[in-house]
């Protein structure tokens, strides 16, 4: 499902490349659980490894199941431009090849009719 090479990426302004992190990569999939530390991330988890309370800072930060994700991490896009992303819209970017999104992150399943 990976993006074997520039010209398969179909939607350039919403594929994030580079971003905070705790981890080189990542690979989420809409069916990937929330994450669970949002201080000092986890490894375990595609999203654990991005979702972090960064933008602003928020030491002490803690998801709960449900509730609206604080704060935000920097993505760089495959087109070229960087921008803040709200953790709440974690699920909403084009993560691999065939990914279907959804709006919200404790979702375990693409919202029916999703589009960019």
């Amino acid at each position: 499902m990976y993006y074997a090479k520039d010209s398969c990426i179909t939607h350039p302004t919403v594929s994030p490349v580079f971003m905070d992190a705790i981890w080189p990569d990542t690979w989420p999939q809409v069916s990937s659980p929330g994450p669970t530390d949002l201080v000092n991330g986890s490894d375990n988890s595609p999203l654990g490894r991005c979702c972090l309370a960064r933008h602003p800072l928020m030491r002490g930060a803690k998801p709960a199941s449900g509730q609206p994700l604080p704060s935000g991490v920097n993505l760089g896009y495959a087109d070229g431009h960087g921008a803040k992303l709200r953790l709440q819209d974690i699920k909403t970017v084009c993560w691999h090849q065939g990914y279907v999104g959804t709006a919200n992150p404790w979702n375990l399943s693409p919202d029916p009719g999703w589009s960019w």
